[in-house]
């Protein structure tokens, strides 16, 4: 009997260890370190988890008091035990109080700090020891440990070489000795390429995600027309001209002739009627469609990419585009005059496009419902009411079916001991009744 029950009770144990190691051998992000001043601002990402991570799509951003957000874009694998940095404007205010903060490409929390100003050139915020939630301000140390002070870096970009030619200094003499010259050997300096913003031709919008399903986020496709590969450097996104929400900063890498998708951090675009509006850098408009309605989990998918004609479709998110839905595409924005076509079973109709304040006319009509979406967006996207700086707003499935396990194996183990001890507990009760019964019998 007590071979059996130590037996179970090894195969538990074994068991539950198996389970605990795959529920905390994860990757655990963390911002590591940021430096305000001076420009550009730089944000040290680090991994101090058990596995690796894909920071793509992630997004760097403040307080949510500007409308820019910085995208991490292609390449961006962290592993464990490393670092990447990032440079660009982040909008992080110098002067006064913000708060940078990390979201995955699901649009969860990831972690955030909050300080009060910049501490001055050069000098950066950072973790000591590396991870941990002591944060400090010292000299700027981005790529490496704050402990160690070695680099953090998995892999380091391709660097350009600056070569310093020798100089020869001469030393005093007698002019009766001929001068000996004495070489310094030539330096070789590694300078980290700066991306130069480039307003980029045959850029266009590919397909955009304006009503979403409920949690889920607005997201505009581009696709790069090129024959090799671009950087858009702090370019927009935006609505129509002039008014609604203010423009969206991004940085996105698209391969040649590839679709590369920004996720929105807030919403942008309404669902009754809106603009669709792609700027560079200078805020120079590249390309821009409207559409008139929506549909929830449809997009407006551009047609072709020879003209601006778009239309309602199937998802297809970075692929190419879907067929349309219906067979009414959405306006050409060079189209000056109304055509109709017709035939047996349905008639094709193209108005001509809207001036904004037939516009502002339509959205006044449906301000009831456009209120209600609005509402839903601010709840969906408000992340600075009622939150807890450093913790995540959400979980994913897979986090949540390791939880499950965690606590149901907990309260298995805990019945199962609960009974071997009730088990015990009986056998020396019982143990002590037979004893006491037996010295009666023989003592009559």
């Amino acid at each position: 009997m007590k071979k059996i029950i130590i037996f179970i009770l090894f195969l538990f144990l074994l068991f539950y260890f198996l389970n605990i190691k795959q529920i905390f051998a994860q990757s655990k992000i963390l911002i590591n370190e940021f430096l305000l001043e001076p420009q550009p601002q730089q944000v040290e990402i680090i991994n101090i988890g058990t596995e690796s991570a894909d920071l793509k799509n992630w997004v760097i951003d403040d307080d949510g008091g500007s409308s820019s957000f910085y995208t991490i874009g292609e390449n961006s694998m962290l592993y464990p035990n490393s670092c990447l940095v990032f440079s660009s404007n982040f909008y992080l205010n110098t002067k006064s109080s913000d708060t940078i903060r990390l979201f995955d490409d699901k649009n969860n929390l990831i972690d955030s700090f909050s300080y009060k100003a910049s501490s001055g050139s050069g000098i950066s915020f950072q973790r000591i020891p590396d991870g941990n939630n002591n944060w400090i301000t010292a000299s700027a140390n981005i790529g490496f440990f704050n402990s160690s002070k070695n680099s953090c870096i998995f892999t380091t970009p391709t660097p350009t070489l600056t070569t310093i030619f020798p100089t020869i200094n001469q030393t005093e003499t007698t002019p009766a000795i001929t001068p000996t010259p004495t070489t310094t050997p030539a330096l070789t300096i590694y300078q980290t390429p700066i991306i130069q913003p480039i307003s980029y031709e045959n850029i266009f919008i590919s397909e955009v995600m304006v009503n979403p399903l409920l949690n889920e986020k607005e997201w505009l496709e581009i696709f790069n027309n090129n024959n090799y590969p671009v950087y858009l450097n702090n370019w927009y996104i935006d609505d129509i001209e002039n008014a609604g929400s203010s423009p969206k900063s991004f940085s996105l890498e698209i391969p040649a002739k590839g679709y590369k998708a920004i996720f929105l951090s807030t919403a942008v675009f309404n669902n009754s009627g809106d603009y669709v509006r792609l700027l560079d850098f200078n805020k120079n408009l590249k390309d821009s469609f409207e559409y008139l309605e929506s549909k929830q989990n449809k997009t407006w998918g551009r047609i072709n990419f020879e003209n601006d004609n778009f239309c309602l479709q199937q998802p297809s998110l970075e692929e190419k585009n879907n067929s349309c839905l219906e067979p009414s595409p959405t306006l050409n924005n060079q189209s000056n005059q109304t055509k109709t076509t017709s035939n047996q079973n349905s008639t094709l109709t193209l108005t001509t496009k809207p001036t904004a304040q037939e516009l502002k006319k339509t959205i006044k009509k449906n301000s009831r419902s456009f209120l209600n979406n609005q509402d839903q967006n601010t709840s969906l996207y408000n992340f600075n009411q009622g939150k807890i700086l450093g913790i995540k707003d959400k979980i994913n499935n897979n986090n949540n079916q390791k939880i499950i396990i965690f606590f149901a194996v907990n309260s298995f183990f805990y019945s199962f001991l609960t009974v071997i001890l009730i088990l015990i507990k009986i056998k020396i009760l019982y143990g002590k009744i037979k004893k006491f019964l037996l010295s009666l019998i023989y003592t009559q």
